[in-house]
Parts: C-alpha cells; sequence; structure tokens
C-alpha cells in the first residue's frame, strides 16, 4: 500500500473514532435518535465509501439511526479501516469457522 494511501487511510480511522465519540455524547444528552443519526449519517456514509461498496457504506450509514447498531457499526468500520492500513484479512469469529 502506497504512504498517501495509508495516510489517508489513518486520517479517516482518527475522523471514525471522533464519530464514536460524538455519538456517545449525544446518547448522553439523550438527543431524539433521528438528530444523533443525521449528524453521523454522512460523515459515515463519506468514510465507508472510502473503502467498500456503496451498498455496504448505506448499510454502515443506515445503522447510525439506531442508538446501538450505530456503535457496533462504527466500531466495525474503524476495524476495517485498520485492517487495510496494516493489510491484514479481518478475522473471522471462532465460532463462524
Amino acid at each position: 500500500m502506497e504512504e498517501k494511501e495509508r495516510k489517508s487511510l489513518t486520517v479517516i480511522s482518527r475522523w471514525v473514532l471522533a464519530l464514536i465519540v460524538l455519538k456517545l455524547i449525544l446518547f448522553w444528552f439523550n438527543l431524539a435518535e433521528f438528530v444523533s443519526g443525521i449528524l453521523v449519517f454522512v460523515p459515515t456514509y463519506i468514510f465507508a465509501r472510502k473503502i467498500t461498496t456503496v451498498k455496504f457504506a448505506m448499510l454502515y450509514s443506515a445503522a447510525c439511526f439506531l442508538n446501538i447498531f450505530s456503535f457496533i457499526s462504527l466500531a466495525h468500520l474503524h476495524a476495517r479501516i485498520v485492517c487495510k492500513i496494516d493489510d491484514k484479512k479481518p478475522k473471522r469469529a471462532k465460532f463462524l469457522e
């Protein structure tokens, strides 16, 4: 992987972590799920589109409207970005093998 691409993915990875923190703060202040979902929806789609297809990017961003699924989808997106930075394949859970 080129150094330029690695740096851009590292920046995206940090922004995804910032989105997780933002979502936690919005969840803490009990903002309506729709409002907090809108604030996280667009950046999640943009960041997910950098590493995956449109279909999966829409799934990641659509999950941001539901509180518990948004944390899971953002954490999964962050893990996929880190795996791509390290040139590793994501590990599967043992029960799936």
